[in-house]
């Protein structure tokens, strides 16, 4: 085995935090927020709501770019 640096693995399942962070600094922020709410979007499959913290009536919907803004939409659910 060569001694030096180690090989740096290819991003994927086996990379690290900071591998996957410094690929998020890279992308656009419309990618960003995509994927945020494709987040937003699995986590409500699985019955997870994100709420607001300070009225926790209202669930995260929705992250969006209007007028070169990011925005998000929180809908009206009162809790149980």
């Amino acid at each position: 085995m060569a001694k030096g640096k180690p090989k740096r693995k290819p991003f994927g399942m086996n990379s690290s935090l900071a591998d996957a962070t410094q690929v998020m600094r890279q992308l656009p922020v419309s990618a960003m927020l995509s994927s945020i709410e494709m987040q937003i979007n699995i986590l409500q499959e699985r019955g997870v709501e994100i709420r607001d913290w300070e009225n926790k009536d209202r669930v995260l919907k929705q992250v969006r770019i209007l007028g070169g803004k990011a925005y998000f939409l929180a809908e009206d659910n009162p809790r149980d």
